[in-house]
């Protein structure tokens, strides 16, 4: 079992440098104080204190200030045969937790677990993740629907995230981007920046990595196909690209990761 969890007050204006997602592990980020906004998959969120995310791998995401205020959080990160509960789980949920305290405790004993590595600690985080997935699940019936800003531009925004994450694979520029969204490109380059964190060309491009790297894992298709197949003009740029976000080029990252 892999397990890494951390507590770390955020100071005001904290920003994310750059979206990613994690590879055969899943993400819980639950808020103790503050305000986040969170940018997951395609949807916006915003969390408050005793608000938790879960994040399943693979799902690209990003956090950034909603105020001018600190805020604490606790982010685990975990491989998925941690809980056989978990298969319930097949897309990113906001659950807001802020009448079960028992949710913090539980998790700051995992952390105590984590920093102590006494004797049975592996078996107790492992027990604890499974009764904090059980309240999850128990509350599962209770999860509102997305929390997205009510300004019909933030929606723009938003539907625009989407339409992207579908038609990645075709020539894409931010000119398109900025008419299907029905904004001037100056401004929809900014607004789309503010509402989701992300410069255009960095979630264009991070939207066709996560396919590249779903690409490379799951199918035998060459390098070369992977690029075309994910809007990469170049099998070269390609490859610098992906280098530079996963440390390794394609072909090393296919011969550490495919199963």
């Amino acid at each position: 079992m892999e397990i890494k969890i951390t507590k770390t007050l955020q100071q005001p204006m904290f920003e994310m440098k750059e979206e990613h997602f994690h590879t055969n592990c899943d993400e819980i980020f639950y808020l103790c104080s503050g305000s986040r906004r969170f940018f997951v998959g395609c949807t916006i969120y915003t969390l408050n204190a005793g608000d938790l995310m879960y994040i399943p791998s693979g799902c690209l995401h990003r956090t950034a200030y909603n105020d001018k205020n600190a805020a604490e959080r606790i982010v685990m990160t975990f491989s998925d045969d941690v809980s056989p509960y978990l298969k319930d789980f097949h897309k990113e949920r906001m659950f807001h937790l802020k009448d079960c305290p028992e949710v913090e405790k539980i998790l700051e004993s995992i952390i105590h677990e984590e920093n102590s590595m006494s004797e049975y600690s592996e078996q107790m985080q492992r027990h604890l993740i499974n009764i904090l997935v059980i309240i999850l699940l128990r509350k599962s019936a209770a999860v509102t629907e997305n929390v997205r800003d009510e300004m019909s531009d933030d929606e723009q925004i938003q539907r625009t995230a989407e339409y992207i994450s579908v038609h990645f694979h075709e020539k894409f520029t931010l000119d398109r981007a900025a008419e299907y969204a029905g904004f001037a490109r100056t401004y929809f380059s900014q607004k789309f920046k503010a509402v989701t964190g992300f410069g255009f060309n960095d979630y264009l491009t991070a939207v066709r990595l996560r396919h590249a790297v779903d690409l490379l894992l799951n199918t035998d298709m060459s390098i070369t196909e992977t690029a075309y197949s994910c809007g990469f003009n170049d099998s070269n740029y390609f490859g610098g690209v992906f280098r530079r976000h996963f440390g390794v080029p394609p072909r090393e990252y296919r011969r550490r990761y495919k199963e």
